[in-house]
């Protein structure tokens, strides 16, 4: 792990011979106080020399930084290369067995201004990997590359074309070289992933999975694993070795909190003060041992204070609303109505018992029985009469009220109505 003002670089990488018997590759990295350099070369030859061209090539370029880490990247890529150039070329030029040996290298360099500098020769790639996408950041010094640039062949037909191992510059040769660098720095940023990688990979995992095992690795040892292993899987006899360094960018927590305050004008970063410094030996793991953060305290309050104030709310409304219903039946519920004085009078004199009859003299009571039309209903209405039969007797007209009228004026001594007896 290594760790800058900013980020922590987590660093994992693994070579395997594939369907060689040798391992002609090589890999490794050097870190500063100050800057990081990572490297990968792929060595070519026949007997020995292509693994004695890598490691040359390597250990040169390891001496040339380690001379001046903080001279100007770009310079300083440029010399590390040549002096990687001379390296093989004077091995070679000692050792009979090892003449026409050669390497490519691919070059990675983070400073301490936190940018990140590039330089390759031959076919060995460095990608980038951010947001879900990934970039190619070198162009291969191949043959077939060169065609494909002239629109000659596409990338896939590139791939199986038989003369797709055929480099055109490569650390070592006799003719002179000319690598490509980095126009101008990239500041890493948080969830870089770089990868740098030899042709033994590339050639059998494409850039979809390539993209997919720096997505879903846990670490960047779990990408290296992961991607050798599916080359493997897809590889054929007698295919290449297959070697990967994974660089992953990560930012620390005080880095977010400070980008954060920056971002929101006026807002100042929260307080952690709390924190404890991360142990030496897992520096990666500090942003998931901090402990919560206040802001995280203070949303949970504030749901509970949402949710207590909706039940009392909810309370408040159904006592409010008995009481509205309350005073609706109190007030303003409809009365049953009332039947006028009047009616209720005539009603009571219609349903009570009539009042006691005098006699009438013997003749007068024809009369009357012929004015009321029955004079068995006159003689019981006297006082005999019975509840019951008060009670069943229909109410009286108003002829019946007149005849009443007429019996009382003929009980009245000195007036006689009726017609005299013979």
């Amino acid at each position: 792990m290594i760790e800058t003002r900013r980020f922590f670089i987590d660093v994992g990488n693994l070579s395997d011979a594939g369907g060689r018997e040798k391992n002609e590759d090589y890999h490794a990295y050097y870190a500063t106080d100050t800057s990081s350099i990572f490297i990968l070369s792929d060595g070519m030859g026949g007997h020995a020399g292509g693994e004695v061209a890598s490691l040359a090539a390597v250990s040169a370029i390891k001496a040339r930084f380690l001379e001046s880490p903080q001279e100007e990247p770009r310079q300083l890529l440029m010399d590390c290369i040549e002096a990687a150039h001379g390296e093989i070329q004077r091995q070679a030029g000692q050792s009979p067995e090892y003449r026409g040996m050669g390497a490519t290298c691919v070059v990675l360099l983070i400073t301490s201004e936190e940018t990140a500098w590039c330089a390759h020769v031959g076919d060995s790639r460095l990608y980038l990997f951010n947001s879900g996408k990934l970039v190619m950041k070198t162009r291969d010094h191949s043959l077939v590359q060169s065609l494909v640039s002239i629109g000659q062949l596409t990338p896939s037909e590139a791939l199986s074309h038989p003369n797709r191992n055929a480099i055109l510059q490569a650390l070592g040769m006799e003719s002179p070289i000319h690598p490509e660098l980095s126009e101008s720095p990239r500041a890493i940023e948080d969830g870089d992933t770089f990868l740098l990688c030899s042709d033994g990979l590339w050639e059998l995992v494409g850039d979809e999975d390539l993209a997919s095992c720096c997505a879903s690795a846990a670490s960047a040892q779990d990408a290296c694993i992961d991607l050798v292993d599916l080359a493997k899987s897809r590889g054929r006899d007698d295919y290449d070795n297959i070697t990967i360094q994974v660089i992953r960018i990560t930012r620390k927590a005080e880095a977010r909190r400070e980008g954060a305050a920056k971002r929101h004008e006026g807002a100042t970063p929260k307080p952690e003060a709390e924190a404890q410094p991360p142990a030496p030996a897992k520096p990666w793991e500090e942003p998931r041992q901090l402990p919560a953060r206040p802001g995280k305290a203070a949303a949970g309050g504030k749901k509970r204070l949402l949710l207590s104030a909706f039940v009392l709310g909810l309370i408040s409304g159904l006592l409010i609303g008995a009481l509205c219903l309350g005073v609706y039946i109190r007030f303003f519920q409809p009365a049953k109505q009332k039947e006028p004085v009047s009616s209720q009078l005539r009603k009571a004199l219609d349903e009570a018992p009539p009042k006691d009859v005098k006699a009438s003299p013997p003749g007068a009571g024809k009369d009357t029985g012929a004015a009321t039309g029955k004079g068995a209903s006159a003689a019981r209405s006297g006082p005999g009469a019975s509840r019951k039969e008060q009670a069943q007797r229909p109410p009286r007209s108003p002829a019946r009220t007149n005849g009443r009228k007429a019996a009382s004026a003929a009980s009245v001594p000195g007036t006689n109505t009726a017609e005299p007896q013979p």
